[in-house]
């Protein structure tokens, strides 16, 4: 009797084990376990500026991206085939995924980010602004 009490605690403790493992290997397909180690101090941030995002756009970046800013896996996110056709522009990729409803965090400063890259590519404009910002601060 004690034989079968120790087999039947042994396949609990085993099952136990599996329904963990099995558990652990969903998780690791989702938020922070996705993220690159040296990134996951990121996860909890609720506010980013789009020149922080940006500079993690490197090589794939589109995983890390969506679960910055919507804490899941690219797999949850509906639209996102129409979102990933925008890989080729990181700044046009990020502001549809902080504007998806999914979103968890803010991103400031996109507004600002593009005045500023329209005006660096014409050079009139770029001094009217100049001398509108001087005109009104001073």
């Amino acid at each position: 009797m004690n034989k079968e009490k120790i087999v039947s605690a042994n396949e609990a403790i085993l099952e136990a084990v599996e329904d963990a493992r099995s558990e652990r290997r969903q998780t690791e397909r989702t938020g922070i376990n996705i993220l690159p180690k040296e990134l996951r101090f990121l996860f909890k941030t609720t506010r980013f500026e789009i020149n922080e995002l940006l500079t993690l756009c490197k090589d794939d970046y589109r995983k890390t991206i969506v679960v910055l800013i919507t804490k899941g896996s690219p797999e949850n996110i509906e639209g996102y085939s129409f979102i990933d056709k925008f890989r080729r522009s990181p700044f046009i990729f990020i502001n549809l995924l902080a504007l998806h409803p999914k979103s968890k965090v803010k991103v400031k400063g996109s507004l600002k980010y593009a005045a500023v890259k329209i005006l660096r590519k014409n050079k009139t404009l770029f001094d009217l602004a100049r001398k509108i910002y001087i005109k009104a601060k001073g």
